[in-house]
Order: C-alpha cells, then structure tokens, then sequence
C-alpha cells in the first residue's frame, strides 16, 4: 500500500485470472489424507482402541492410536512464548493423547487414499475410555486428586493473588504465609529482591515499597529484602527506613556479612530475619585462624537473633564445617545445582526436582 499513490500488487494478476497456486494446489499427485479421531469426553484415559472394522475400510493405508506414538512432549502450537528459546512454554502435549484433557482431544489417526475413506474409516474406529468428571472451574481442578499433568500434581501451574466472582466481584488472596525461610510449597513462596543501602538512603523509600507491595497484591511476608552489606554507621535515614521495614513485616536479609563492619549497627537493632556470611569467610576457614574468624562472625550473626546463612558452600567437606559450626542454613553448589526451567518450576510448586544434587 502507499501513501497518496496507486501501488500494484505483485499478485494482483495471478488473482484476477484465476491462476494464483493455493495450497490445495500444491497438493501431489497419489498423496494420502488423514484424519483425526477426537475423544467423545471431556476428561479421562483411554483404556483401549479397537481399529478392526477401520482397518477393513476401502483405501486405509495406516491407523495410528495414542498407543503407538513415542513419549515425545512438544509445546502446543499457537503459544507465541515458545518462540523464544529463553522463554519456553511447557512441553505437556503428545501428537495422539491418551490422557484426554479436553472434548475433542486427539487419540487416534487414519490415514487413506482419498478425505472421504479416511472420514468413513475414523467413523469406525472404536475406543474405550476411563471416564473422570469434567472439571469446568479452577476450583474443581486444584488438588481434586484427578491429575492432569505428572508433573502438576496439584493442577496448578501459578496461583492468581485475585479471584474474581460471577458478579465481578475481586476478592485478593488472604491466605497464610509461611514464616520459614525455605520454599515448601505455594503458599511458602518468597520474592528474594537485592537493594542497596543507597536506595534506602532516599527518604520515602519505605513508603514507595509499600505502594509498590499494593500495586501488585503482595503481602509484605512475601517480600524479601537483602541487603548488600554496607556500613550502617552514622547512617540515619538507612537505618529508620530498615526500621520502617522491619514493622511493616518484610523479611530483612542483611548480604556480605563479616566483611568489614557492614551491618552490625543494624543486627544491634535487631532489624534483620536473616544474615548472609560472606563465602570469603568459609574459603578461608580451612585454616584454624580463619575457622576461628567464621565461629566468632557466626555468633555475632546470632546476637540479635537473626537466623544465618553460610555462602560458598561448594563441597560436602564445606557443607560438613558449616553443620558443626551451627549455622542454620547454607548456599552454594554443594546445596543446589544450576537446573533447568523445568525442573526449577517443579521446585517452585512444591514438587521434588528429578535431581537436586547428583552427588548426594
């Protein structure tokens, strides 16, 4: 198209004459046709598939069932996110379905000479289900037992901090937080945000964390603040907006403790949930000046009763000295390998990844 001018489609003649190639057209001389069997219920399993009296049907070349084709997941097509290799949707779908999610689901294929004996032939084919109630709601679906998707146990890919009735009422998520620090489950899950101690520097700091937790229905119980370890000293404005913090029920993570005297005006105030110890500190603990500096930077950590983490916990003999010293939680490659997006979803959701730590 142009602006204030007559453009000429490069088409516009093989259209107008009738000579333009569809993809109808374009289709072979002696190919095959095939047509999909879709199941009569809405939720369920198939149990069986008998394809005789289909087989015995003019011009049928091949019937495949959901019990011939290999265990090859793949996105379903249409999910503009699976373009993206960093943002892969998931791959939950086989090309015939056994497990029926949906009326019309795709379990079987034929395969015949002309459209008209693959569609008598589908007609024939018979198949046997295990029948489970429609589930119409999320209600129904989450933790009904019926489960969807192996890996879903629950039904439930991501929870909605909203529900929204027939009326249009909105009704925000009330449920319970949990107060542990470890990842247990939905309801366990906390948003980890690193800030510095410059930006609670800026007055009002608190109060746009505030507005921003209700821009996006969050409670503040699941909002985590660390802290990278600065000095706090002589620091006024920092140390009124961590209190601000503190009241508001954000959990308080103070990072790189035990080098310098980053946070220790602040652990004396009792502000933090819970204190990082620098991997420094561990990495020079196989020496018994430096495991002497780890057990007095630990107890310090434990005066006004935050609980600690241990970094750089890179091997079983490092995860070993953290345990005798006391130290209630550590990080690091010996913990948690780097995993797939995958296997970090599941963990997210509750469920046991296929592999935390292949040496363990």
């Amino acid at each position: 198209m142009g602006i204030e001018k007559s453009v000429k489609r490069l088409d516009a003649q093989q259209k107008v004459t009738g000579t333009a190639k569809y993809v109808e057209d374009l289709i072979p001389v002696g190919a095959l046709y095939t047509k999909v069997v879709h199941s009569t219920i809405a939720n369920g399993l198939v149990t069986a598939i008998d394809t005789s009296e289909a087989e015995k049907m003019p011009g049928v070349e091949l019937i495949i069932t959901c019990f011939d084709v290999p265990g090859t997941e793949y996105v379903t097509a249409g999910h503009p996110l699976s373009l993206d290799p960093n943002h892969a949707d998931t791959k939950d779908k086989l090309i015939l379905s056994r497990r029926v999610l949906y009326y019309g689901d795709d379990v079987a294929a034929v395969v015949a000479d002309t459209p008209l004996h693959a569609q008598l032939a589908a007609e024939k084919v018979k198949v046997t289900y295990e029948e489970y109630p429609p589930m119409l709601r999320p209600e129904d679906a989450i933790n009904s037992g019926c489960v969807m998707h192996e890996f879903r146990p629950t039904n439930e890919l991501a929870r909605m901090d909203f529900s929204i009735s027939p009326e249009g009422d909105v009704s925000w998520y009330t449920g319970a937080f949990s107060t542990d620090d470890r990842i247990a489950g939905r309801e366990d899950l906390r948003l980890h945000y690193n800030i510095s101690c410059q930006s609670l520097s800026v007055p009002g700091a608190a109060g746009q964390i505030r507005e921003l937790l209700a821009e996006y229905a969050l409670p503040p119980q699941a909002l985590a603040l660390e802290i990278t370890g600065e000095s706090l000293k002589d620091q006024p404005q920092i140390l009124e907006t961590l209190r601000q913090l503190h009241q508001m029920q954000i959990h308080l993570a103070l990072e790189h403790f035990g080098v310098g005297a980053a946070g220790e005006e602040a652990l004396r105030l009792s502000l933090f949930d819970v204190v990082k110890l620098d991997a420094s500190l561990l990495r020079n603990a196989r020496e018994p000046a430096g495991e002497l500096r780890l057990r007095e930077t630990l107890a310090l950590a434990h005066t006004g009763g935050a609980k600690a983490v241990c970094e750089g916990v890179e091997t079983a003999a490092d995860a070993a000295l953290v345990r005798a010293l006391g130290c209630e939680m550590m990080q690091g490659y010996d913990c948690y390998r780097p995993m797939p997006q995958r296997e970090a979803r599941r963990l997210l959701l509750g469920q046991a990844p296929a592999c935390v730590n292949p040496t363990k």
